[in-house]
């Protein structure tokens, strides 16, 4: 079974593979372990707890890191790199069996914004992730108490950096004094001496805060030994890390009494030059300028480089934007073309249009049918008709008919012919008869040829008129549908001229732009940050801090929901700062009530809001990568409590997020810190730094 030491008390803690939590049986501490622990590498976990609690901290950084990378999924080896990146040991408080953090590495990159925080938490599961997190809330509590102690420290030009236990002290006081006389202002460590009688001489706090604002560091010493003693080079260390991180700093090293060679390798790229006797100070002096000209150099380059990015942005925006406009002038004056998402835009009157297109086209097909076949059955019956009323049978039945009549006439009215001229007529009546019966059957028939002839004719006939009457009217229809859809070239016109339109507002409202929009107090335009986008909608945030409330009106428990800044937003201002136009652009939206991060207040009801103000989660999502957490105050802000920070301009502002209790609220301070444990909701003091979501659509 692998044996690691506890982190607090160091004592030997024993733990199976595989385990995530152990608890220490002398200091009786329950804590994260790594999950990837062995025999083989428990060596090494060993070694760098102790390296660590040396303040060896970048040495014990890089064998979690090796260990890290053989074991990617071990939450507690992401921990142990941000205890590493901040200098943690932990201290005994005295009589007490609870263990502080000490950070001997101060960051303004606060614990719960830490990338390997963030991953060690969700590589953690259930009481591990519990245990991550309380450490990480010590850690946090201490961190702020530091930050908060860095604020009035004026800041420096250059840090000397020495062994303050040797005589280096009087070297790093001469060339402090030279530096001084020059303009620069010069932060030192106190003397081994000094810093006995002040506790804040040489603390965290002062060191970082110079170390932060110092552009550049003079490593002194006149020994090899002094370079690389422990202090001193942790704060050297520090600052090339800043430098290796891109910050624009320089390190110069002044050394004597030894060669080159003895410079630490880390120290050995960067400017030299020796400070023995007073010969050297105006090339020490020489080398300063030049040092800083390099800086200021590099600032300048940045400086003209991020313009002309921002230039080239700009031109690239304006480019798109002619290319619009001219699209916009060749849409005014050409033919518009039908295209599948302008059929869909209009899909009920193209479609009737269409629609009504193959109906008038089927119509007029079957009446042109109907009329030829009308035509032709009606001259085929016309034609008949006549050969009926000139066939010889007519005449010959005429004949014979005549001649029936007089022949039986002749019989009934001559009682004295003979008997056998009697019979001879009789059988001649007959054959008349029989002929008469023949032809007039020959007759019958052509008449009913004739009469079907005309019926079918007459069928046709209705049948013609019925489709002419169809194709006249699906023809009308068509015609005037047909006229209707060419008045919606112009309506498709103005709708891809709206989305070009739109798409050109898009472009002047990319997140990250500023706009103006609305008014607070009176006619004082009010400048907004697009924070956010979601289609054709835009999140803003004022841009600075407009005015200075309580989050609510009496000393109590109280929530987004329940606050008396929600109503004043939303009623007062809201009726105040905008014109009935942009009250029309601005958006209902949903307001999640999000938890506190650290503390378990209750954060109320969600709610539906015009305007509201940003919750922590909605300050790290939008915010901090931008950094646009500090905001400035306006001249009103001011005059109407808010206090405006001397050193950064800032100052605080309400969050909507409830704090450590139910009548604490959120906030963000005067450097742009998150104050998650928050403050009196009844203080008017904070700032307002309202958001909104808008429509671009004017």
């Amino acid at each position: 079974m692998p044996t690691l030491k506890c982190r607090y008390c160091r004592e030997n803690l024993e733990c199976s593979k595989g385990t995530t939590i152990a608890k220490c049986w002398n200091c009786g501490l329950m804590q994260s372990v790594p999950g990837s622990v062995n025999d083989d590498n428990a060596e090494l976990l060993l070694k760098a707890l102790d390296l660590r609690n040396e303040h060896l901290f970048d040495e014990a950084y890089g064998i979690y890191k090796d260990l890290n990378g053989k074991a990617e999924d071990d939450a507690d080896l992401y921990w142990e790199l941000v205890l590493c990146r901040l200098g943690i040991e932990y201290v005994k408080k005295p009589a007490e069996k609870e263990y502080l953090p000490v950070i001997n590495r101060l960051s303004d990159v606060m614990v719960f914004d830490d990338g390997d925080y963030k991953k060690a938490m969700d590589l953690a599961i259930g009481d591990q992730k519990q245990l991550l997190r309380r450490d990480a809330i010590a850690i946090y509590d201490v961190q702020k108490k530091m930050l908060a102690e860095t604020e009035g420290i004026e800041p420096s030009d250059v840090f000397i950096c020495y062994n303050t236990a040797t005589t280096d002290s009087f070297a790093a006081t001469d060339l402090a004094e030279l530096l001084g006389k020059n303009g620069y202002k010069v932060f030192m460590p106190e003397s081994a001496d000094t810093a006995k009688l002040d506790s804040k001489a040489n603390s965290e706090p002062v060191i970082f805060e110079a170390i932060r604002t110092s552009k550049v560091m003079v490593v002194l010493g006149s020994q090899a030994e002094s370079l690389t003693e422990l202090g001193t080079a942790e704060m050297w260390r520090r600052y090339l890390g800043l430098i290796n991180a891109g910050e624009n700093r320089e390190i110069v090293v002044a050394f004597r009494d030894m060669g080159e060679d003895d410079i630490p390798d880390e120290l050995k790229g960067i400017t030299k030059t020796r400070f023995s006797g007073s010969e050297h100070r105006e090339e020490f002096l020489r080398i300063i300028k030049e040092r800083f000209e390099v800086i200021k150099n590099r600032e300048e380059n940045k400086l003209e480089a991020e313009k002309a990015a921002q230039k080239a942005a700009r031109a690239e925006k304006d480019k798109a934007l002619d290319e619009l406009m001219a699209r916009i002038e060749e849409l005014d004056n050409s033919d518009v073309d039908y295209t599948e998402k302008d059929h869909n835009d209009y899909d009920r009157h193209l479609e009737m249009l269409l629609k009504h297109k193959k109906r008038y086209e089927q119509a007029l097909s079957f009446y042109e049918y109907t009329k030829d076949d009308y035509d032709q059955l009606n001259e085929d019956y016309l034609a008949f008709k006549k050969r009926t009323e000139e066939n010889p049978l007519n005449e010959q039945f005429k004949s014979i008919q005549k001649q029936i009549s007089e022949k039986a006439a002749n019989i009934e009215s001559n009682v004295y012919f003979r008997k056998n001229t009697k019979k001879q007529d009789r059988q001649e009546l007959e054959e008349l008869n029989e002929q008469r019966k023949f032809i007039q059957q020959r007759l019958d028939e052509d008449a009913e040829i004739l009469e079907n002839k005309r019926k079918n004719v007459d069928m046709r006939k209705k049948q013609m008129l019925s489709a002419q009457a169809n194709m006249l009217a699906l023809q009308k229809t068509y015609e005037r549908e047909r006229s209707e859809i060419k008045s919606f070239d112009n309506i498709i016109k103005g709708r891809r001229k709206d989305a070009l339109l739109m798409e050109a507002e898009k472009l002047k409202h990319s997140v990250g732009d500023t706009i103006e929009f609305g008014c607070w107090p009176n006619d004082k335009k009010i400048g907004w940050t697009i924070i956010a986008s979601e289609g054709d909608n835009i999140l803003l945030l004022s841009t600075q801090v407009i005015d200075a409330n309580k989050f609510h009106d009496k000393y109590e428990d109280t929530t987004w929901a329940g606050s008396f800044i929600r109503k004043f937003l939303n009623e007062e201002f809201y009726q105040k700062a905008f014109t009935e136009q942009e009250k029309r652009r601005i958006l209902l939206r949903p307001v999640k009530a999000y938890k506190n991060p650290l503390y378990p207040t209750d954060p109320g009801e969600d709610t539906e809001d015009k305007i509201f103000l940003l919750s922590v989660k909605e300050v790290r999502d939008y915010l901090e990568e931008k950094d646009l957490v500090m905001a400035e105050p306006t001249p009103f802000a001011v005059s109407s409590g808010v206090e405006k920070d001397s050193k950064t301009g800032g100052c605080y502002w309400w969050l909507r997020t409830p704090g450590n209790a139910g009548c604490n609220v959120a906030r963000v301070s005067a450097v742009g810190i998150i104050l998650e444990h928050g403050f009196f909701a009844s203080d008017n003091h904070n700032g307002i730094r309202p958001a909104m979501w808008i429509t671009i659509e004017v």
